[in-house]
């Protein structure tokens, strides 16, 4: 082997050692449950206090039934779903919001116990984002590969609704 071709694969893989995701500590039950708080009125909800957000527990579409999420997980366009969670005062989450979900240590890469109505079906675990990246396309991340990607406007992913605050009305359900 080459010092070039050495150099190829040395560097890379010392920027990912010293990287912080390489070595940042896994977060444990005990941060989840500092971070995360259910109403047990209204556990379809999820209120994010290092946010002041509140989380659907379920995916659009589903529905809270006691201890799990039921329902079908639909598929929508960011052109058709901002105007549907807008009249119940939800909205879809920034990308900063979506990606402050996203647990490196887990595949999925997202904590099941709170979150378990996350679709992860033959079509791929992607929720949408309200960011664009341009005129035609948003940000959005796939739960099962762990990646933010550009996403077409009029293609349709699944939805994690949020609202600003804390509520304490009834999780999001169509």
């Amino acid at each position: 082997m080459n010092l070039r071709t050495f150099l190829h694969v040395l560097v890379p893989f010392l920027c990912w050692v010293l990287s912080a995701q390489a070595w940042s500590a896994c977060p444990s039950e005990a941060d989840y449950a500092t971070r995360f708080a259910s109403d047990s009125a209204n556990p379809g909800l999820i209120f994010d206090r290092q946010r002041n957000i509140t989380w659907s527990r379920c995916t659009y579409g589903q529905q809270w039934a006691g201890i799990s999420c039921q329902g079908i997980a639909l598929y929508r366009s960011y052109n058709q779903v901002e105007p549907e969670l807008a009249k119940s005062g939800w909205r879809l989450p920034t990308k900063d919001e979506l990606m402050s979900l996203v647990d490196t240590c887990r595949t999925p890469r997202l904590d099941m116990n709170r979150f378990m109505g996350t679709y992860f079906g033959d079509l791929g675990a992607t929720y949408l984002t309200s960011e664009s990246v341009d005129r035609n396309d948003i940000y959005a991340f796939d739960f099962n590969k762990g990646l933010l990607h550009k996403f077409g406007k009029g293609d349709g992913a699944r939805i994690r609704a949020v609202k600003d605050g804390i509520d304490t009305a009834s999780a999001h359900d169509k």
